[in-house]
């Protein structure tokens, strides 16, 4: 009933870029978050990079378990 009145789909449509604008926001803040404790991981040399490979290894693990159990229901 909402979409059939004009003025009610432009609200809609008004309140779905703005808050398409927060979720881009807060898209790149995280991602520059992100990018940040990638660099700094680097930036500690050897053991950093250590970290990092655990973090994969671990996430490798675990999806190839997820895999094996059928969590995905393919």
């Amino acid at each position: 009933q909402a979409f059939a009145d004009p003025v009610m789909r432009e609200a809609i449509k008004q309140q779905a870029v703005v808050l398409g604008g927060h979720a881009a926001d807060a898209a790149r803040y995280c991602g520059r978050q992100g990018l940040n404790a990638f660099q700094q991981y680097i930036q500690q040399g050897p053991q950093g990079v250590s970290v990092l490979c655990f973090v994969g290894g671990l996430g490798t693990t675990i999806l190839g378990a997820m895999g094996v159990c059928n969590f995905f229901g393919s």
